[in-house]
């Protein structure tokens, strides 16, 4: 078989270490912890270093030859760019004076004027507006760099087969996560976002990254690569290279693997990405038909992994028309706000016409212009150009831009076969779903595309003496490293700077310190508030909860703060405002501390008072206060309840909250004003049974049983099972053994309701049958019974509450 040469063991180490880089993000939460930034960066180092070889690994010719002294390298075209760009993004953390500031960022100055004492202005300060996200985002690209010059000095298949290998993998995870509906298979992460519930109501699809729409781009990469290696083998067929077997075998799997990467990528619910998925797979098609490859044998070989995860899939009742559906949704609510939010990014650039603001701006100055109400996080532009132009300013991030479209045009024109065409598409995929989306952001699809792009891209031999070469390596690591170390002591990642108040808190950095490097950041300011206020200095407190709500103003509680300021100041047209305010942002379910909060700083009549106009927020809002304060609720309810054309939902709440406070005689009168209101609705005769039986009086149950009598003697009433149970169970509270019986009989004839999904109501169908069964000692219902199924729970939420 022969020896092995220093240059193959070398090469085989760098194909490692690559492999590593890749895998590494992708299966560490998408590479967002700092943790993962580390590894990445060290992981790429290696690499980098592998490629240099070591002294003794060295080519030796002849007897006692000194190992050779020059390494050959190729260097991608783009690798300065990539240097340029790391260097010009720590730029933006050294400290500028403040005439430096008022000329380039007006605008910025002037909010910061607005936000801090006027001594704090004087100071140096550095351009971005976080500093160590700024740091980390150099060190993350200078690490993107090693990679791309790491990958491009071993054989491309090496790098194309890490990536569909890493990506079927996470797909193979989150799959068995979807199908068994299995939370926390790696044990380490728990995905938060959920797919659309009319499909499946299960978590998302994947546990390896933060977001399903970031992992959508890494299987667009993997999908396109392993379109390409299916090219690559088309070709090697074509020529009669190797054993056609093999290749068939190899053929086969690399086709099973792509079919499932698609449905792994449709089942991320990432428009965009479906969307650059259904172009490739157009290209693919048409590149692999017009390989001349394509025999019987080859045809079969492609199509029938296909066909058998396709049918797979259908056995087990996993279908895509609701991926399919989510692209109408762009013409819905849902797409419009979307695209509001993508437009509003626009306001940001503005701040940043001509030096930008640095890494991780937008994080502090979108609330400052989105619109997006309270409940719904906003920490991305969700646009990647946008992103360049406002981090590098609307002059550099255009030349940048610009320079990454001249890199395309040239890696097009020096192409080398189909297969290099197609990773070229697949980048190009890529970036379009970018132009609506940030995955680029975030290492677990930045390392993958840049590693597809080493591949392809023109390269240039150079010979360096291996001394030289080390040092400039030994350089490189040093830069990585200590761009990691210092955003590290700044609080480089954006899961950091989230946790600054607790530092602040905990007494690792001083506040004052904390507000000058991070003005921008609504939190500090809500905390110092906090502060003043137990400090009794009312005036410092309210400029503080008064710069927060400038930062934030869809958001509830810095008006809650302000609301409560001017409370204890005495200023109660004030605090009415603000409390107006900050209710009128309520658009989802508030938790139970904001509640609490609420309760505690406003009585009944208060809350009525500044009660939210909007139905939406007002019933939002009633309904999270419902368990926890049911005096409240009553009160907000009053005037929508007796207005001239009363509100159902109203009446509904006014009904419950008085039955939680054992108000019998106003829970039974709302109940049978809202029986005259919806005589046909089983709701309202389940809130009247509520009522009634919550002073335990038998008289009122046999008022309930005439009324549902009388209701079921009519002809064609809507959801007469429902109101047959409701009448059993009535019939049960008294032992009326013949009314159960004749009731039972009804409850066989009446058809089930529509929309089921409430578990509650099954299982309070099964008690109740089990309980007839047992008072008439005879099995209560036959075989031929028609099944009662779920109702809908959403337009029925009471139903099935009482056991």
């Amino acid at each position: 078989m022969g020896t092995q040469t220093g240059d193959r063991r070398r090469n085989r180490a760098t194909i490692a270490a690559n492999t590593a880089a890749i895998f590494a993000p992708t299966l560490w939460i998408g590479g967002v912890p700092f943790a993962a930034q580390w590894t990445f960066a060290i992981l790429a180092c290696v690499a980098a270093w592998t490629t240099l070889g070591s002294p003794h690994l060295g080519l030796t010719s002849g007897r006692g030859a000194p190992t050779m002294r020059r390494v050959s390298l190729r260097l991608p075209r783009g690798l300065l760019f990539v240097a340029v760009l790391s260097a010009l993004t720590t730029l933006w953390v050294l400290p500028m004076p403040p005439a430096f500031h008022s000329f380039f960022l007006p605008q910025l100055t002037a909010l910061r004027a607005e936000l801090l004492p006027p001594e704090t202005l004087q100071e140096w300060a550095p351009i971005s507006l976080a500093p160590g996200q700024t740091l980390a985002e150099a060190a993350r690209v200078a690490a993107l760099g090693l990679l791309f010059y790491s990958c491009r000095q071993v054989p491309r298949a090496s790098v194309w087969a890490a990536l569909v290998l890493s990506a079927s993998l996470c797909a193979v995870i989150g799959l068995i996560q979807f199908t068994l509906d299995i939370d926390e298979l790696l044990g380490f992460y728990v995905p938060m976002d959920q797919p659309p519930q009319e499909f499946r109501p299960v978590k998302v699809l994947m546990s390896t990254f933060v977001n399903p729409n970031h992992q959508a781009g890494y299987f667009l990469l993997a999908v396109g690569t392993g379109a390409a290696l299916i090219r690559r083998l088309l070709n090697r067929l074509a020529a009669g290279h190797a054993s056609s077997d093999r290749r068939l075998s190899e053929l086969a799997l690399l086709s099973l693997l792509v079919s499932l990467l698609s449905v792994a990528l449709m089942l991320t619910y990432s428009r965009a990405a479906m969307v650059m998925l259904a172009a490739l797979l157009v290209i693919t098609v048409y590149s692999v038909v017009t390989s001349g490859a394509l025999k019987g044998s080859t045809i079969w070989v492609l199509c029938l992994p296909l066909v058998t995860l396709v049918s797979l899939f259908a056995w087990s009742r996993v279908t895509f028309a609701v991926s399919w559906s989510e692209l109408w949704s762009l013409t819905t609510l849902e797409g419009h706000d979307k695209l509001r939010i993508l437009s509003e990014h626009r306001n940001l650039l503005p701040f940043s016409r001509v030096i930008g603001l640095g890494r991780g701006s937008a994080s502090d100055l979108l609330p400052l212009m989105s619109t997006t109400p309270s409940g719904r996080t906003i920490t991305h532009v969700e646009s990647m150009p946008l992103v360049l132009l406002l981090e590098y300013g609307a002059v550099i991030g255009a030349i940048l831009i610009a320079a990454i479209a001249a890199w395309f045009v040239h890696a097009f024109r020096r192409r080398r076969d189909p297969a290099s065409t197609i990773i070229l598409a697949t980048l190009v995929a890529l970036c379009c779903q970018n132009l609506v989306d940030f995955n680029l952001e975030f290492s677990g699809v930045a390392a993958p595309a840049v590693a597809l792009a080493s591949t392809v891209a023109p390269a240039s031999a150079v010979k360096l003496e291996r001394t030289t070469a080390r040092r400039w390596m030994t350089a490189c690591t040093l830069f990585v490293l200590a761009l990691l170390a210092l955003s590290r002591w700044q609080g480089g990642s954006w899961a950091s700077q989230r946790e600054l108040v607790a530092r602040v808190q905990r007494g690792f950095i001083d506040l004052d310190q904390a507000l000058r490097r991070h003005p921008f950041d609504a939190r500090l300011h809500l905390y110092a508030s906090r502060s003043a206020i137990k400090g009794g200095d009312l005036l410092g407190a309210k400029r503080a909860a008064n710069s927060a709500r400038r930062l934030e103003p869809a958001a509830v509680e810095p008006h809650l703060l302000v609301a409560q300021i001017e409370q204890r100041a005495g200023n109660e047209r004030a605090a009415r405002v603000a409390y107006e305010a900050a209710l009128s942002q309520i658009a989802f379910t508030p938790s139970a501390e904001f509640t609490a909060y609420l309760v505690t700083v406003l009585d009944a009549e208060q809350l009525a008072a500044v009660a939210p106009s909007d139905d939406d927020a007002f019933f939002t809002l009633a309904r999270a206060l419902l368990d926890r304060s049911p005096r409240h609720v009553l009160s907000m309810t009053r005037s929508r309840a007796f207005q001239a054309k009363p509100d159902p939902e109203a009446l509904v709440l006014r009904i419950r909250a008085a039955t939680l406070l054992a108000d019998s005689l106003l829970a039974t009168t709302e109940a049978l004003h809202l029986i005259r209101i919806q005589p046909t609705e089983s709701r309202s005769y389940q809130l009247y049974a509520r009522a009634i039986r919550s002073d335990l009086s038998i008289v009122r149950e046999r008022e309930l049983q005439e009324m549902l009598a009388d209701v079921l003697r009519r002809p064609n009433i809507p959801e007469e099972q429902r109101l047959a149970l409701l009448l059993l169970e009535s019939a049960i509270q008294t032992h009326d053994v013949a009314l159960v019986r004749s009731t039972l009989d009804r409850f066989r004839r009446a058809a089930p309701p529509p929309n089921p999904r409430a578990r509650q109501a099954v299982r309070w169908r099964t008690q109740l049958l089990k309980r007839a069964e047992r008072l008439l000692g005879e099995p209560a219902v036959t075989d031929r019974r028609p099944t009662l199924r779920q109702p809908d729970i959403e337009s029925d939420p009471d139903n099935g509450a009482r056991p």
